[in-house]
């Protein structure tokens, strides 16, 4: 990818007619960074400072090239916007991995807890909401709302964990999703009659969990 680049790069230099210098020879070893993440924005970059040099290059000719100048723009605002969502990303992965380390800590206190959740909400931090969906010592508040949550993920996630709330699990083994269903099946901490009740389930999967840790918690490791 990074040769095709190149050899773009080279064809679109000679369909400018622009001449050959020491300011435009750095976009091949650009072109060539394509295959990496800096890639893209190297050559947008690239790209720009070309046309710009060549702009100023016809004005001092005294010619005018109204193309040339829009590409100037064009790529000047691509290459500003690639950097702009570029360090946004970066910025928000780097918030994120912060709260999973946080989260990651034996004990952790209920307002810590509420204050990495409303971040982590407020963001869309995903991961770090699955995490706080898992963790044994997440508030039963956080577990409530994260059990109404739109994502099927998040939902499954609260219904695999043991230290979950009984009345929210109850609530979620009549989840729209049959992924979800299952996963309330498979937590210890369901009451045996509703784990009763699920061997009835419209879906095989949740009839057969159902019955397999029906059976299971009859074993004396469950007693």
């Amino acid at each position: 990818m990074g040769f095709i680049a190149a050899i773009s790069t080279y064809l679109w230099i000679q369909s400018l007619d622009i001449e050959w210098t020491r300011y435009n020879l750095f976009l091949f070893p650009a072109a060539l960074l394509l295959p990496l993440k800096v890639g893209f924005w190297a050559i947008i970059t690239g790209y720009t400072i070309s046309c710009l040099i060549a702009y100023i290059s016809t004005r001092l000719k005294k010619q005018t090239n109204t193309g040339l100048l829009l590409q100037t723009i064009i790529f000047m605002f691509l290459s500003l916007g690639f950097l702009a969502i570029t360090l946004y990303k970066n910025y928000h992965q780097n918030n994120q991995r912060a709260i999973v380390e946080q989260l990651e800590q034996k004990q952790i206190n209920d307002n810590h807890f509420n204050l990495l959740y409303e971040e982590a909400l407020e963001n869309d931090y995903h991961y770090a909401l699955f995490l706080i969906a898992t963790h044994s010592q997440c508030p039963e508040k956080i577990l409530s709302q994260l059990a109404k949550s739109e994502y099927i993920t998040l939902r499954r996630a609260v219904a695999f964990n043991e230290f979950c709330n009984v009345n929210i699990l109850i609530k979620l083994s009549s989840d729209k999703s049959s992924n979800v269903r299952s996963a309330v099946a498979s937590n210890k901490s369901l009451p045996l009659d509703i784990l009763e009740r699920m061997q009835n389930d419209s879906d095989q999967v949740v009839r057969d969990t159902a019955l397999a840790m029906l059976q299971a918690r009859k074993l004396p490791i469950f007693k």
